[in-house]
């Protein structure tokens, strides 16, 4: 039977936000197999109100181009598309709403490879959770891949 997800179901995180630490080691395996341990700390997602008003600024004094007649996508982005969103964030987009939703989310920050690394850290329910992690690439986010959360998280409860 196939997996029902309705967008508009509220997900159920473990909040736990203390300090993580993971590592790995795989028994019988080389050496390169045992990850070193990865130090966590709890991350808040906050834009300052300077760097949003910088948006702001340079939304509402963007020096539009003339548009090619009948171009629509052919050399880019259409204009009209563009000019539109530029208005929604502009007037309509509120990102303080965005940040506070993201911010219920267990959100941790740890440094890989000298680059800051942003996650979600959601533990897994039931006798032997299995660590999974998702991954994506550009030009996607990890907010398209929330609604499986639960379901991977704690399998048992979703049948």
């Amino acid at each position: 039977m196939p997996v029902r997800i309705r967008p508009s179901a509220p997900i159920s995180l473990h909040r736990s936000r203390r300090k993580i630490s993971h590592s790995l080691d795989v028994p019988g395996h080389p050496a390169c197999y045992k990850l070193r341990a990865v130090n966590s700390q709890p991350y808040t997602i906050h834009v300052t109100d300077r760097v949003l008003d910088d948006l702001h600024e340079r939304l509402a004094r963007i020096r539009w181009p003339d548009m090619v007649d009948g171009a629509g996508w052919n050399y880019g982005a259409n204009l009209d598309y563009v000019r539109e969103l530029a208005e929604y964030w502009l007037t309509g987009f509120d990102w303080r709403a965005q940040e506070a939703r993201l911010n219920l989310l267990p959100n941790y920050r740890a440094e890989v490879g000298g680059l800051g690394i942003h996650f979600i850290h959601v533990r897994g329910n039931g006798p032997h959770p299995l660590p999974i992690v998702l991954t994506h690439g550009w030009p996607s986010t990890f907010l398209e891949e929330l609604e499986m959360l639960p379901l991977l998280s704690d399998p048992a409860a979703h049948g």
